[in-house]
């Protein structure tokens, strides 16, 4: 599947179950942020397309709880999963807010962009 984001997009933290994600970075730049199961960050991906030095391809672990924070203006990627879709495979984590709560939500975005500093990946 081809997916464009704008920087603003709201991705609830979710995760797949029994499933894997692969992440191919066609334009922009993006950190994969990865929790634990009670919602506290396990690693956070740098990732961007192939000239801007970061990794341009992710595969990411089945039923890990997940979410991205886009760093600019529009993020274009290609994600493969195996299919066929059925929403009964992937869970929204409890712990992150709808993305009804535009309040909740910036607030939760904003903690996560301070707490990523330390834990971010480029390699």
């Amino acid at each position: 599947m081809l997916i464009v984001h704008e920087k603003s997009c709201y991705v609830h933290p979710h995760k797949h179950i029994g499933k894997t994600e692969s992440f191919h970075i066609i334009e922009g730049l993006v950190d994969i942020i990865i929790f634990h199961e009670n919602g506290e960050i396990n690693k956070t991906i740098s990732m961007g397309d192939y000239a801007s030095g970061r990794k341009f391809f992710y595969r990411l672990s089945p039923s890990k709880y997940h979410t991205l924070m886009i760093q600019s203006d529009v993020l274009v990627f290609h994600e493969v999963t195996k299919g066929p879709f059925n929403p009964k495979d992937t869970v929204l984590a409890p712990w992150a807010p709808a993305e009804t709560n535009e309040d909740k939500v910036s607030e939760f975005m904003e903690l996560i962009a301070n707490s990523i500093g330390d834990n971010k990946s480029y390699g």
